[in-house]
Order: structure tokens, then sequence, then C-alpha cells
């Protein structure tokens, strides 16, 4: 009893401590026990969904699952800032390193690798008790199949892609029927079309857009609704920020079936 009651006092001070210079801002005022009962899962470990883990850990988001079919490689270690070399020299897989290094800095978030394809099979897993799923893949194909599937099962997403020095991110809050109504989804955003990934790009590129997008992963977990209805464009070559308003396309195929 005495050994239990010495643990969580040292939890309870370690916390305070760790989270004090967050808490001095408004929104985050009081609200850590809130963030460590939240449960976001994390398609995508790379160069967004990476540090962005890590900055979600690190502010005190309880649970974070992660999925991600990748080996570590050279050509990550540029901004991938969670592995090693000894990583890429070994092919060892993301989710694995990414666990190791998360968990060595916050002991008190929950880590669970997902090592099944993100796909209609294994969906209704992979959501299983979340908040929010995130998808920062950079796989342009499987990000409307990931959206879909977000729709159907009423999951709230919040859309992260890089591409050289353009970053775009939104949420679309699927759990609110009155939102799509009104703001569509990720196939009304982009048509159809696919953004290629696949294209040059530097760490701090990579680092600003994950800790834009971990910061609004914070922010709609405390309630801030400020960015439902817009898509985030950050233009990294000339340093400027637009909001884009998200319209619903009536003729969608996907969520005018809904």
């Amino acid at each position: 009893m005495a050994e239990h009651t010495e643990h969580v006092n040292e939890q309870e001070i370690l916390q305070t401590q760790r989270y004090a210079r967050q808490e001095m801002l408004p929104l985050y005022h009081g609200k850590q026990s809130l963030l460590a009962q939240k449960k976001i899962g994390i398609i995508g470990v790379g160069g967004l969904g990476g540090v962005c883990s890590l900055l979600l850990s690190n502010a005190g988001v309880g649970f974070l699952r992660l999925a991600d079919f990748d080996a570590v490689s050279l050509s990550n270690l540029h901004r991938q800032l969670l592995f090693t070399e000894r990583d890429a020299l070994t092919s060892e897989l993301k989710i694995i390193a990414a666990s190791r290094e998360i968990e060595a800095r916050n002991r008190y978030t929950t880590i669970e690798a997902f090592n099944l394809k993100v796909d209609e099979e294994s969906f209704a897993a992979f959501v299983d008790g979340l908040d929010v799923v995130m998808d920062l893949s950079d796989n342009a194909e499987s990000r409307h199949k990931i959206s879909k599937l977000c729709l159907e099962h009423h999951c709230d997403l919040i859309s992260g892609a890089v591409s050289s020095y353009t970053a775009l991110l939104a949420i679309f809050a699927y759990s609110d029927q009155s939102f799509v109504e009104q703001y569509g989804c990720y196939q009304c955003l982009t048509h159809g079309d696919s953004i290629n990934t696949k294209v040059g790009i530097t760490g701090p590129i990579a680092a600003s857009a994950s800790s834009l997008v971990a910061h609004m992963a914070l922010e709609y977990l405390l309630g801030n609704k400020e960015m439902f209805g817009k898509v985030l464009r950050y233009d990294l070559q000339h340093l400027k920020i637009q909001h884009l308003a998200l319209q619903r396309d009536s003729s969608c195929p996907v969520c005018s079936q809904i």
C-alpha cells in the first residue's frame, strides 16, 4: 500500500512539473487529466507522424495507436527525427523504433503498435476506443480510402500532408452529420486527386508541418473548433499561412451517399 502511494505521489509530482508551462495557457489550464484520457490513432510515423506522435505524448496524451508498415531507411534520417542510423542499417520497423523513442520520453503514454494494414478489414479494430484518427501517411492513394472509412464509421479525422514546400492540414468532424452536410469530406476537397508526397523535402519543412498538425490535434482534443470547416495551407517557401474554406460537393461520390 505504501509503495503504491509513493508511486502515485511520484507520478503526480512529475506530471505537475512536466506540464507547468503549457498549463499557463488558458485552454490547457487544469486539462492534463483530460488529455491523459484521450486516445489517438496515427497512420504514418514518418516525416509528419513521427514528430507529431512525440509532441502529442510530450503534451500528455494518454494513448497513441501507431500504424506504419515501412522500415527505417537512410533516406529517412534527414527529416524523421525519431530514428537512428542503427535503425536504418538494421531496417527496423518504424512503429517499433517510434514506440521505443516515445516511451523513453514519457512512460505515462501508452503506445500501441498496430501491426495490420489499415484497410476495410482492419479499420474497426484500428479505431476501437479512439477519440480521433490522424492520417499523416505519405501514401496518396490510401488517403481517400482512410477518409471514406472514417466517414462510414463516424470517426473524426485530422488529415495532414506535406508536398515539397507546402503542407495541407484539415479537420473532418465526421462524427457530426451537420459538419458533413455543410463542409463535405476529404473527397470534396481533393475531387479525387492525390497529393504527391514523393517529392523533395527538408527536415525543417517536415518538422514545421508536423508541429502544426500536433498543435491542431491538441486544440481539437481540448474543444477548440476554430479549424472546423477550413483547410490550412502552409507555404514554407514564402512563410505564408492561408485559411481556405471547405465546401461540400453536392455530387460527391462519397459523402453524398452517406
